[in-house]
């Protein structure tokens, strides 16, 4: 048996709080002597063989509100480390073992034993019979269960990669870690909460993104076992970008690059910036990582936004941005005028945000000139008779742009 502590503050009866100790065998039980602690005949109703724990799990005597003390000095020979009361502040915490009557001083080789009606502190496990007496209803003994290290979750915080348990215990000094309970394998050992000695806390970490796991908080002082079902959150794709390669005036592709651990599908969004249109698709998780969006208008913003399923979870949203190509005019025509040329064109479909006309002879730019997007035509007088001219009107929009070409003498 794994030695834990397992005695626990209990009500006797209404004007005594506490329990006896007795030794198994004798059946007598510890008293306070004046000073020394000694055994005697077990008296529920007697203040003075009443103990309990205090919060560093020191034996309190109640009566006298002082705890049970040895003097564990090595230098002392075995006989002479009487069990006595002393300050609390000064006396050692104890541990104990209820199935095989273990009653130690804790983080040591030293137990508690008898010597005649004395209690002495000698190495070895050997002759430490103890057992913790309460009373029941009809004044007799009984023996008191000790309180299982039962497991009472206060807060659980999930993330990617790792969870975080707390939760408190009425049992005393239990030893926790947290399992896989579908092979019993450990993932961590647990720790007490600074400050509070029946609360606990454990991470477990290196777990996969979105992904399920039954885990079991295990107590190795008494074998509670409390379940616990849970999924990690899902992680976001990377590398999420509009494929500049393959946009066009009425069409954006997106791509990324699978999330780690499990998705269940990706939620990918796209919102038209300046007409407000939306389309959303599904892909699922283990299939391809692109998407392409049709029947959008030319020369118009679009934010398009992704997010990883996995289960009753979503990732956090990553977003980028990106445009359709403006549409070229159409009809574009020159024509001759007195002294110059004039052009003539028909607006594309979609949005404009201006016009560029460049007009280039085969040495150079002749004319560079920006247009509002309502323009459809312009004359350019001074030209060459004769000469051969190269028009191109570029139609800009959201950052892109598009451009058609005449040429004409």
């Amino acid at each position: 048996c794994e030695c834990f502590k397992v005695f626990e503050i209990i009500s006797l009866i209404s004007f005594v709080e506490g329990f006896l100790i007795a030794h198994v065998h004798k059946g007598l039980c510890l008293f306070n002597d004046i000073v020394l602690v000694k055994l005697g005949t077990c008296n529920a109703t007697s203040p003075n063989q009443q103990w309990t724990w205090t919060q560093e799990d020191k034996l309190l005597h109640v009566h006298s509100s002082r705890c049970l003390w040895a003097d564990i000095s090595s230098s002392l020979p075995s006989h002479a480390r009487l069990a006595s009361l002393g300050n609390c502040s000064a006396a050692p915490s104890w541990s104990s073992c209820e199935a095989v009557g273990l009653l130690g001083v804790a983080d040591s080789p030293l137990y508690l034993k008898k010597q005649g009606q004395r209690v002495v502190v000698k190495t070895g496990k050997r002759y430490s019979n103890w057992t913790k007496y309460a009373v029941d209803p009809g004044g007799k003994y009984t023996t008191a269960e000790p309180v299982k290290c039962a497991v009472n979750l206060t807060d659980t915080r999930i993330s990617t990669d790792s969870v975080f348990f707390k939760w408190t215990s009425a049992g005393r000094s239990c030893n926790f870690s947290v399992i896989h309970t579908y092979n019993n394998s450990r993932t961590a050992n647990c720790a007490r909460t600074i400050g509070y000695n029946d609360t606990y806390e454990c991470e477990v970490k290196n777990l996969e993104p979105g992904t399920a796991y039954d885990l079991g908080i295990l107590s190795s002082t008494d074998g509670e076992l409390t379940n616990t079902s849970l999924q990690t959150d899902p992680m976001e794709p990377e590398n999420f970008k509009i494929n500049q390669e393959t946009h066009s005036s009425t069409s954006l592709q997106v791509q990324w690059t699978a999330s780690p651990g499990h998705v269940g599908w990706y939620n990918v969004s796209l919102l038209g910036t300046d007409t407000g249109q939306e389309q959303s698709v599904q892909v699922p998780g283990g299939a391809s990582t692109e998407a392409t969006f049709t029947s959008l208008m030319s020369g118009s913003r679009y934010t398009a936004s992704i997010t990883a399923v996995a289960g009753h979870k979503t990732s956090a949203a990553l977003r980028t941005a990106g445009a359709t190509v403006p549409c070229a005019v159409q009809n574009l025509q020159l024509s001759r005028v007195t002294g110059g040329l004039s052009a003539s064109w028909q607006h594309g479909l979609g949005k404009v945000d201006r016009y560029r006309v460049l007009l280039k002879d085969d040495k150079s730019v002749i004319l560079n000139l920006t247009l509002e997007s309502s323009a459809t035509t312009y004359t350019f007088p001074g030209l060459i008779p004769g000469h051969l001219y190269n028009l191109t009107v570029i139609t800009e929009a959201s950052g892109l742009h598009n451009e058609s070409f005449k040429l004409a003498r």
